[in-house]
């Protein structure tokens, strides 16, 4: 088991829009929501987009997953904007424990969300302020 890097997100970016997510009945809404977005944002051919919002898409429910599951809710999922890339920045409120990323293994299938996210994504780490621990993914707008 290994710990994310600790660090910041890449500066400069905007924030383009903020949900809060209380449970998980407000996934379906925060990737119904955040397609959208990515459609609008996405200057990814067509053919590429899909796969990139996917990817996206995937990850934040990942890291609003483990935010639901290992701090209190409610978790604050941030799309931020930069020149070439989207950032995922997901806040929660365990200032104590760092995401850890464990091996999967045959019998255990729970504990892979940050692996997927570290697999999908250009960049993962994470970092706290006073109130909350942040994880976050770059996503960058060239193909993989």
């Amino acid at each position: 088991m290994s710990i994310l890097n600790l660090s910041r997100p890449p500066p400069g970016a905007a924030v383009l829009r903020r949900w809060m997510i209380t449970g998980s009945g407000d996934l379906a809404t925060l990737r119904m929501s955040l397609s959208r977005c990515l459609t609008r944002l996405s200057p990814l051919p067509e053919d590429l987009r899909q796969e990139f919002g996917e990817r996206v898409n995937l990850v934040a429910t990942e890291l609003a997953t483990n935010a639901l599951q290992h701090g209190a809710p409610p978790a604050i999922v941030r799309l931020l904007g930069g020149d070439d890339c989207v950032i995922l920045d997901v806040a929660d409120s365990d200032l104590f424990n760092a995401p850890r990323l464990t091996e999967p293994t045959v019998i255990d299938f729970r504990g892979r969300g940050l692996m997927i996210s570290r697999t999908l994504s250009t960049r993962i780490g994470w970092y706290t302020t006073t109130t909350a621990k942040h994880t976050w993914a770059v996503f960058a707008y060239v193909p993989r």
